[in-house]
């Protein structure tokens, strides 16, 4: 999935995240709270591919608008896996 993000095969990358949230929410033997942390991840890393993949008909003030806001939800979400990946991720100008 981050490899699709990094390659901006956009269409890919929808795809291998919706199979993964579906997969996750079939399998009952992971853990609440890891499941909680993926789903989290799963919802974030979505919008952070929504907005790289709009960046170039967005203006410099959209953009850095939407990526403060989205990096203040990252920061502020409580069970995060990989929150570095998400913020390091995220389309600066």
């Amino acid at each position: 999935m981050k490899t699709y993000l990094a390659q901006e095969d956009y269409e890919s990358f929808h795809y291998f995240l919706d199979a993964y949230k579906i997969r996750l929410q079939r399998n009952r033997e992971v853990a609440a709270s890891y499941r909680q942390s993926i789903v989290s991840f799963l919802r974030l890393c979505k919008r952070v591919g929504r907005l790289q993949e709009r960046q170039t008909y967005m203006s410099k003030e959209e953009l850095d608008k939407q990526s403060a806001k989205l990096q203040a939800k990252i920061l502020n979400t409580a069970q995060l896996f990989d929150r570095q990946w998400l913020l390091n991720a995220l389309p600066t100008t």
